[in-house]
């Protein structure tokens, strides 16, 4: 087993996360992964992480869900695109895999990076480290 992720951690501590997942089950899981070493928001629906983004909190990580009831997350991704175009690139949608044929055209066209669930411990732990302000 290589050093070099635990070494990326140790010296990437710090991103701001907002998980967005109507799932309050899957928020709290990425709030315990990520947790011990990064400061993690959860919202439970796309209209409460609207109100965070457009609340003045900063967010180097949003983990969002694409299927969500309500406003869902390609609703909230075009809403960011809209009124705060910089913050898109901050977005990595969390699936479960099954899409709606718009949701798939969503992804193809937006090519935003995406984590299938059931996700990897590890794997968040070094994205929100890549991420995270330096």
């Amino acid at each position: 087993m290589s050093s070099a992720p635990s070494a990326v951690l140790d010296s990437a501590c710090g991103a701001r996360v907002l998980v967005v997942d109507d799932e309050a089950l899957v928020g709290r899981a990425v709030a315990r992964v990520l947790g011990k070493r990064h400061d993690v928001a959860v919202a439970t629906s796309g209209r409460e992480a609207l109100a965070l983004l457009e609340g003045g909190r900063e967010f180097d990580l949003v983990l969002c869900d694409i299927m969500m009831p309500g406003m869902d997350g390609m609703d909230l991704y075009r809403t960011v695109a809209e009124r705060h175009p910089g913050m898109t690139d901050r977005f990595v949608f969390l699936t479960g895999g099954a899409f709606t044929l718009e949701a798939e055209a969503f992804l193809a066209a937006t090519k935003v990076e995406r984590i299938i669930k059931p996700f990897d411990s590890a794997a968040l732990r070094l994205l929100a480290a890549a991420r995270a302000r330096r």
